[in-house]
């Protein structure tokens, strides 16, 4: 007998197998598991697809410039309305007024004079989303500050 097999060593030598044959069984079902998950997944994302197939999704239609007007109302300290349907509206207004009324052959947002800030404000903004007039300039400020982002968006397509 040896001196490592006297203290138990030929014994951790077996037992480090016996522990491998379990890390690889191990191993085995975590790649089972794994596999099994995947197909989950796969069926869940074919139903998905296949609940849509009755009716093929509409068109994106063209946003359209609103019929009515709507009051902005309360607005918080940036301007900015509290009814979510006026923010909703001044955000789609100023969008139109970004991609129609401001040139994309500018360099920077900021080479537009303060005349035709203004301009665009008064004609293209005040007339969808009303402001009282002791909020023209939070209002004016907050609209450049939505038709810029917009049109850097719409430049950059």
């Amino acid at each position: 007998m040896s001196s490592g097999e006297e203290h138990g060593h030929g014994q951790q030598a077996a037992g480090s197998e016996e522990h491998g044959q379990q890390a690889a069984g191990g191993e085995e079902r975590g790649q089972q598991r794994g596999h099994a998950d995947r197909a989950a997944a796969e069926r869940s994302s074919r139903s998905q697809s296949q609940a849509s197939t009755s009716r093929p999704r509409k068109k994106r239609s063209q946003t359209k410039w609103p019929s009515d007007v709507k009051s902005a109302g309360q607005v918080n300290e940036e301007g900015v309305p509290e009814d979510p349907k006026v923010n909703v509206r001044l955000s789609r207004v100023c969008g139109l007024a970004a991609r129609q009324r401001v040139p994309l052959t500018l360099d920077n947002f900021e080479d537009l004079t303060t005349a035709e800030r203004d301009d665009i404000f008064k004609n293209d903004i005040q007339p969808y989303v009303e402001y009282p007039e002791d909020l023209h300039e939070k209002a004016t400020r907050l609209a450049m500050k939505i038709i810029s982002h917009a049109w850097r968006s719409y430049k950059n397509k």
